[in-house]
């Protein structure tokens, strides 16, 4: 890493989707391990929302075998050759998400993990936007239920539109517009992902943003702005917002989320 993550090093996490790209998805958790890694987080390793169990057994197996916790695991963001970037604001997302949610929640308890994180999805100019927002609502607000009767958190990740333009949830004021949302319909108030990459596009106050957002975060995610490299490549204040998360009561996994540019070094290592 190019600055020194102040944090202890077992709750310092592995993103192997980005972190090793050129692995296969079953090669990736030992390659964290081998890092130095003692934690990681996935994005929904299979192209389809709907894998088979033996699918979901060999992924499992493969994070057993390298002897990592799994702290964080995404739903499905949906098609990505149609740039889909989330499922809940398309227009069959319900129906989509009914069938995705189940089989991603048992992936979850097979794999140890406690916390899941949704993508909110595009918005669609030219239709109803506030029709979309509502039927978004409404698919998280199911997600969150389903998830809590298996002991498992639901937290939602905010994008920027350096890499999402579409994407519907940008701003922490969107977020709690959003809790408020799923609050009323679920009685259940979903996380944040709190990704320093994704809301430096759109909070100018990064340090302060994270203080105020310290009791919604369920996970943080580093990668430095521009270029989505290693902390210390860019202009972000990361050693600055640590302190304010550690200040404000965050204790959590921090989870390194970027585009590496040299070989990856888990904490304690340099590369």
């Amino acid at each position: 890493m190019a600055v020194a993550i102040d944090w202890p090093a077992a709750a310092i996490s592995a993103n192997v989707a980005i972190l090793f790209p050129q692995l296969a998805v079953l090669d990736r958790p030992r390659a964290a391990a081998d890092a130095g890694f003692q934690a990681i987080e996935l994005w929904w390793p299979f192209d389809s929302a709907t894998p088979s169990k033996r699918d979901l057994d060999a992924v499992a197996a493969s994070v057993s075998s390298a002897g990592v916790k799994v702290c964080s695991l995404n739903f499905s963001s949906g098609r990505k050759d149609a740039g889909e970037r989330g499922i809940p604001t398309a227009a069959r997302g319900m129906e989509r998400m009914r069938s995705h949610v189940p089989i991603a929640l048992t992936l979850a308890e097979l794999l140890g993990c406690d916390q899941m994180n949704l993508l909110y999805g595009n918005l669609e100019r030219g239709s109803d936007l506030e029709e979309q927002r509502s039927r978004a609502a409404e698919a998280v607000a199911y997600t969150a239920q389903e998830a809590a009767a298996r002991g498992i958190r639901t937290m939602v990740e905010p994008l920027g539109p350096a890499e999402a333009r579409s994407y519907g949830l940008r701003t922490l004021a969107e977020f709690h517009r959003l809790v408020e949302q799923v609050t009323s319909r679920a009685g259940i108030r979903v996380g944040l992902c709190f990704d320093v990459y994704q809301l430096c596009q759109v909070e100018p106050d990064l340090p302060q943003a994270a203080a105020d957002s310290a009791d919604d975060i369920h996970h943080v995610q580093l990668a430095d702005h521009p270029g989505r490299h290693e902390p210390g490549t860019g202009r972000l204040d990361i050693p600055g917002v640590l302190t304010r998360l550690r200040s404000a009561g965050y204790g959590g996994y921090i989870g390194m989320e970027y585009r590496p540019t040299r070989p990856v070094a888990g904490p304690g290592r340099s590369s």
